[in-house]
């Protein structure tokens, strides 16, 4: 098992864009995604996360951050400040099958005001939805949970899409 969570650790951390969620004609994860969800499962995940925070790429980085979210919300919470302010492009993988990946300042991956606000780690984007049925269409962000509860495991019905105002994730009809 722990070659697994190496492996995954490396895939983690060599991760050249944020996301991909659904990518290819078969709408599969990217591996980055992958190695993700199956660190998170770990129960060494909190420090092979950090791991990845230490010495990945900014892609890498922001999505172990998205997984100490789940695993080790103290550490999330010291974590997140760091990367409030970084400016860094990161690219930033839209479900579907061409796959461009427009890049973001990585500051805006970890805060959007216009973000969805999740209650705890344990609250799910299906929740957020019950509780706003009105809702169409949202942002989402690190800090709010949001981008941790998609990359966290798959959602039936989201879609992200990637605009020149940032991530917005919508609900298929």
């Amino acid at each position: 098992m722990r070659k697994v969570v190496s492996e995954r650790n490396e895939t983690l951390g060599k991760a050249e864009a944020f996301g991909g969620l659904h990518v290819g004609y078969a709408g599969t994860p990217a591996p980055a995604v992958d190695a993700l969800r199956t660190l998170i499962a770990e129960a060494n995940a909190g420090a092979a996360l950090t791991v990845v925070l230490d010495h990945g790429s900014i892609a890498g980085q922001l999505m172990a951050l998205s997984g100490l979210y789940f695993v080790d919300p103290a550490r999330f919470a010291d974590r997140v400040e760091a990367y409030r302010t970084v400016t860094t492009p990161v690219r930033v993988l839209q479900d579907g099958c061409i796959q461009g990946g427009d890049p973001f300042p990585a500051s805006t991956l970890v805060e959007d005001t216009r973000a969805i606000r999740l209650d705890s780690p344990r609250d799910t984007l299906t929740a957020w939805r019950q509780r706003n049925p009105g809702a169409t269409a949202l942002y989402v962000d690190i800090v709010g949970g949001g981008y941790p509860a998609l990359l966290r495991a798959p959602h039936a019905g989201v879609v992200v899409i990637i605009s020149e105002r940032g991530t917005q994730t919508t609900f298929a009809r």
